[in-house]
């Protein structure tokens, strides 16, 4: 008989520090280390705990627990959220009048119809510029404390690596530097 990682794809998410991995048609969630390598050079799974969503429902304790926490993140990273929206928005008023901006979606994102609508590719920057010249910018926008992501990381150097203005902006004036307005 197959293991349900083996029928089911997950809904997974990797936060640089964790890796999650939602089964809801077997009602398993792994949480999992990031990925290592041994001294040969091998990657490696990191450390990995399987919870069983059906029996945290049934004991009260657990759905205590974990409507706490769960509560707390989703207060935190909707504050987050919030803060790295008006973020880029106020980049946006300010870059937009030196040149054509534009606010881009990566990744997948799941839709209320319950749809999945592929965006640009994972890690791609939160805002892209294009200025006379022509000069081609690529913004992250993160509030203090947090950092990229791996593939958003990767695709600022990449970006950089072809000639582009690329980098993460912790400000308005954070973006004006990247873009080359100041020093």
């Amino acid at each position: 008989m197959k293991k349900y990682w083996e029928t089911e794809a997950p809904v997974e998410v990797n936060t640089g520090k964790n890796i999650l991995k939602h089964y809801p048609k077997a009602g398993k969630l792994q949480i999992s280390m990031p990925e290592w390598k041994n001294e040969a050079g091998e990657t490696r799974r990191g450390k990995m705990v399987v919870l069983d969503i059906a029996a945290l429902q049934a004991s009260r304790e657990a759905t205590r627990i974990s409507s706490t926490l769960f509560r707390s993140m989703r207060i935190e990273a909707m504050s987050n959220q919030e803060n790295e929206s008006r973020l880029v928005y106020e980049i946006m008023q300010t870059i937009g009048r030196l040149g054509a901006v534009y606010r881009t979606n990566a990744g997948r994102i799941r839709l209320p119809n319950g749809a999945t609508f592929h965006g640009l590719p994972k890690g791609f920057a939160d805002i892209m510029a294009i200025f006379p010249g022509p000069r081609i910018a690529f913004i992250e926008c993160k509030i203090k404390g947090n950092t990229p992501t791996p593939e958003q990381a990767a695709f600022l150097e990449r970006m950089r690596g072809m000639g582009c203005m690329a980098g993460v902006a912790y400000s308005v004036a954070d973006a004006l530097q990247i873009c080359g307005f100041t020093k």
